[in-house]
């Protein structure tokens, strides 16, 4: 259960778009911080760096009456050092990303190029499921493959701000949902399972474990550049938002082993 629940509040908090669910995400993120984190030193109060009365104290060094010495906390510390190491990163779902992710499942074209296409996306989807011979010869390939890329989507994003979760999803014309869902933070990676009711044109699917966080929505909605998603989990069901994610330009080079 611990495991679950620990899985579920990840999900949570790189996934839901609401306000409502971002507010859950951060109070659960900070009780997890105060209450499994003990380091020695001064004691921090849940209203900030309360030092206690006199100023800050740090052990040895300056008496009363020197200059205060000031540290970078190791939370700042700790904070900066994913950051960092997701700028070295290559772009999620691109040759040098899935070279050092052997083990995920692959599509060779997760963000689903046919999107870019002048063909409305609507008329591949419905065609790609009936089974329909391409009517544009550019749909050829799309449609003669089992798999179809619906695309690689994030949560959505304030200006300028860059994402660190990633949903790749692609369904089969069987109806079979698969994908992977990424961590840029900490480079973890879960599987994605599911699938499409083919009459409803409903689409399901779970993020690591079925059964405890879930995602619904149509094929009628995942076409759209900012689909919306129900988040179904323990805490319940919640309206969510994803956004399409552009293909990377290029990737940087890879990092030394």
């Amino acid at each position: 259960m611990q495991r679950q629940s620990h899985q579920t509040q990840w999900i949570i908090a790189h996934t839901l778009a609401t306000a409502v669910l971002v507010a859950a995400c951060g109070a659960i993120a900070s009780g997890a911080q105060l209450g499994g984190r003990k380091s020695p030193g001064p004691s921090h109060g849940p209203a900030g760096p309360s030092l206690g009365p006199g100023g800050p104290s740090h052990g040895a060094g300056p008496g009363p009456g020197g200059p205060a010495m000031t540290q970078p906390s190791h939370q700042a510390q700790s904070a900066a050092q994913p950051a960092q190491a997701q700028h070295t990163r290559p772009a999620p779902f691109t040759p040098v990303w899935y070279g050092q992710h052997p083990d995920v499942w692959q599509h060779p074209q997760p963000y689903a190029g046919w999107r870019t296409s002048s063909i409305p996306p609507a008329v591949v989807i419905n065609a790609f499921f009936a089974g329909t011979p391409p009517a544009n010869p550019a749909m050829a390939a799309v449609l003669s493959s089992e798999w179809l890329p619906l695309g690689v989507f994030t949560p959505p994003l304030a200006p300028g701000a860059v994402s660190t979760s990633f949903q790749q999803i692609a369904a089969s014309k069987a109806g079979e949902v698969k994908g992977v869902m990424y961590d840029a933070t900490t480079n973890a990676t879960q599987p994605l399972t599911g699938h499409v009711d083919l009459a409803s044109r409903k689409v399901t699917w779970s993020v690591g474990t079925p059964g405890v966080m879930g995602f619904e929505s149509t094929l009628d909605e995942l076409i759209k550049p900012a689909p919306t998603v129900t988040v179904v989990s323990a805490a319940g069901r919640q309206p969510g938002q994803l956004v399409l994610a552009s293909p990377p330009i290029t990737d940087p080079p890879p990092r030394a082993r």
